[in-house]
């Protein structure tokens, strides 16, 4: 086929010289659908018609509204015959892709949208994390909030195995729930971005579809772009549903307790509150920068071994445990004030939280 029509690329010209056709024909595209799921096709003198369509069947409703464009449009309805189809549940499984890196594919990711299923329908928030275990298999943890996002936590593990070592982008999960055992899910990533920034993932029978990104939030154009190519795969744009998300920074630095003593390395509590699931493990898995000056102060230290955390409802909690320098020069013995400004960044989403806290010395060494 060679495009005729080079301004709107919808008039192409057909051969098919390997069948000894090498005479062109009229292929005119006078009708797409939306992300391309269907088009209609004829020629200059609407002696041909053909209704394609990227998956075997189609819904009566939007076959009777193509139909009655088509007749308002100069064809005859009873000219047109239903081609016999097989069934959708018989198409042939989605394509994967050629070839993905098990080792950045691992970490944290967000689901922006989803084919409604029975075991998802409660859950928002939604986030998976992969971990790359010694032996080859991938660790995960799904977590959620339950009903909306002011919603309790709810969160299943299980470990997952490449089926496909050629392209490592078909593989199979197991849940940890006792309702699960002995039953492999299968998990095939269709789409990935160049830079592991967003993925697709199905089963074998596109009974599921995940989209997923690094971030809380897909620019639209990117998500835009995903909809026509799993549209191309076979998918239907309008079954999937948005996931909503949590903000991907909306952290809070909050002074606790900062115990200060004359002559021992003072100790600060400092909590950080965020709603961005994103920071559920993410200190250990050294994602931050925390950084802390003083106009007093000298070489303060992070005990990274102290960073206990809690979910409450959508909030994610950090405790980090400070010691200060035992001596400020000047600061603080006679009752006066130290301001201390922390700041914790993820690396991951360059998202940042500061405050100043304040550290005031009482005469008797001791404050609180």
């Amino acid at each position: 086929a060679r495009v005729v029509d080079e301004e709107t690329n919808a008039k192409l010209a057909v051969s098919f010289p390997d069948f000894g056709i090498t005479e062109e024909s009229e292929y005119w595209i006078i009708e797409l659908g939306e992300y391309y799921s269907y088009s209609v096709v004829t020629n200059s003198e609407r002696s041909s018609l053909f209704i394609l369509n990227r998956r075997p069947t189609m819904d009566d409703a939007t076959y009777q509204d193509i139909i009655d464009r088509l007749s308002s449009d100069g064809f005859d309805p009873e000219q047109i015959i239903k081609t016999p189809q097989i069934e959708d549940s018989e198409m042939p499984p989605p394509e994967t892709v050629d070839f993905v890196d098990i080792e950045r594919y691992m970490g944290l990711w967000y689901e922006i949208a989803r084919y409604p299923v029975p075991f998802d329908e409660d859950g928002v928030a939604v986030t998976a994390e992969y971990t790359l275990n010694e032996d080859g298999t991938v660790s995960l943890i799904n977590r959620s909030l339950v009903g909306d996002l002011d919603g309790p936590p709810n969160s299943i593990e299980g470990i997952a195995r490449v089926v496909d070592e050629e392209t490592n982008a078909k593989l199979a999960v197991t849940f940890d729930r006792p309702e699960l055992e002995g039953i492999e899910f299968p998990y095939w990533i269709i789409e990935l971005d160049e830079d592991y920034q967003w993925a697709v993932v199905t089963n074998d029978t596109r009974f599921v579809l995940y989209i997923l990104n690094r971030t809380s939030t897909m620019e639209d154009d990117v998500y835009e772009d995903i909809l026509y190519r799993v549209v191309k795969k076979g998918f239907e744009a309008d079954r999937l549903e948005l996931t909503p998300q949590l903000e991907n920074c909306a952290l809070d630095v909050i002074q606790e307790t900062v115990l200060r003593s004359r002559w021992l390395p003072s100790v600060a509590l400092i909590t950080i509150k965020g709603t961005d699931t994103d920071w559920v493990g993410g200190l250990v898995r050294d994602n931050f920068e925390i950084t802390y000056s003083a106009e007093q102060s000298r070489d303060l230290f992070w005990l990274p071994g102290t960073l206990p955390f809690l979910l409450e409802g959508s909030q994610t909690i950090y405790q980090i445990i400070i010691l200060l320098p035992s001596v400020w020069t000047g600061c603080c013995f006679d009752g006066s004030e130290e301001i201390m400004t922390v700041e914790v960044c993820n690396t991951q989403t360059d998202c940042c939280a500061s405050d100043e806290l304040s550290i005031t010395m009482l005469p008797l060494g001791l404050s609180q």
